[in-house]
């Protein structure tokens, strides 16, 4: 009697382990296919970080002429950015400083010279809000995060 329930519960043991590797193998194959995904992520006819306002100005219109090319920019960055990384810190990941410099948040600055208006490009306002809503990222957070990189570029 007693031999059969040691072998009752030596089988439940053995059921539970198993059932724990398969849950661990199925989050490793998971994270396996983030990996795979991030790794491809593209936006067809672009390589980041873009290095210059044409390329800047570029992206920009087809995303907004080509559903398509908006999708991929979206996925883009919901896929490249990690939920933990500052938004103010993955922007060095898409736009080098030299393609921002004649950027800032709401095109007008101190010293009076005219700069490109970050807020009325999709590419900075919608797309980032899509990709990293999930993460938290709200319209007036975004908007700090962009007046902090303009910051850093000016400072």
């Amino acid at each position: 009697m007693i031999s059969m329930a040691s072998s009752r519960n030596e089988k439940m043991q053995l059921e539970v382990q198993i059932f724990d590797v398969n849950k661990e193998l199925q989050e490793l194959l998971k994270t396996a296919e983030q990996q795979k995904q991030r790794a491809t992520a593209h936006v067809g006819g672009f390589h980041f970080p873009l290095s210059s306002m044409v390329e800047i100005e570029r992206l920009e219109e087809a995303v907004r002429k080509d559903f398509d090319v908006r999708k991929q920019y979206v996925r883009y960055l919901s896929l490249k950015k990690p939920p933990t990384m500052n938004v103010t810190n993955f922007f060095s990941y898409l736009f080098t400083d030299d393609a921002l410099m004649g950027y800032n948040y709401s095109g007008t600055n101190n010293i009076g010279d005219s700069k490109m208006p970050m807020r009325n490009y999709e590419i900075f306002i919608d797309c980032m809000i899509e990709a990293w809503a999930d993460h938290g990222l709200t319209h007036i957070l975004l908007e700090e995060k962009i007046k902090l990189v303009v910051r850093k570029l000016t400072a």
